[in-house]
């Protein structure tokens, strides 16, 4: 009887030691990594972002009253694109500081509200990135016609 319990034991031990365990660290990580890879290619953008922004604005100077306004519209564009990315920066960085290993001896409860906190910067690089694109497309576009 004695052994058939310790048999019991064992394997229910084994069972539990072989569950599946979940890595909230990588899971932070991936999607950290992944928020940071979208925020860098947005970054890349901003020079053309800029590059744009100073043609509408010449144009909107120099050009003829009836251009004037696709300038400024597209100017609004290229402006909402850039301060979008700069606002998201200010509160990833204030929320997400820069730290060597930001999950160092957190709970995995700790390292939960951290992925749940990093989801929302997640979706929001992702929009801002599609603003950006627009805008540059509606830049292009508007440069094109000359």
């Amino acid at each position: 009887m004695r052994n058939k319990v310790l048999m019991f034991l064992t394997a229910v031990l084994v069972m539990v030691s072989c569950e599946e365990k979940i890595d909230y660290k990588k899971e932070f990580n991936t999607l950290f990594d992944k928020t940071i890879k979208l925020h860098d290619e947005a970054m890349a953008k901003m020079g053309v972002i800029a590059k744009y922004q100073m043609q509408c604005e010449v144009k909107v100077r120099m050009g003829a009253e009836e251009d004037v306004t696709k300038y400024k519209l597209t100017l609004q564009e290229l402006n909402k694109a850039h301060s979008g990315m700069m606002k998201w920066m200010h509160r990833f960085s204030d929320d997400f500081p820069y730290e060597e290993d930001r999950l160092h001896d957190k709970t995995d409860d700790e390292i939960i509200k951290e992925t749940e906190s990093l989801k929302p910067y997640n979706k929001e690089i992702e929009e801002v990135q599609k603003n950006m694109d627009a805008a540059i497309a509606k830049a292009e576009a508007l440069f094109k016609e000359e």
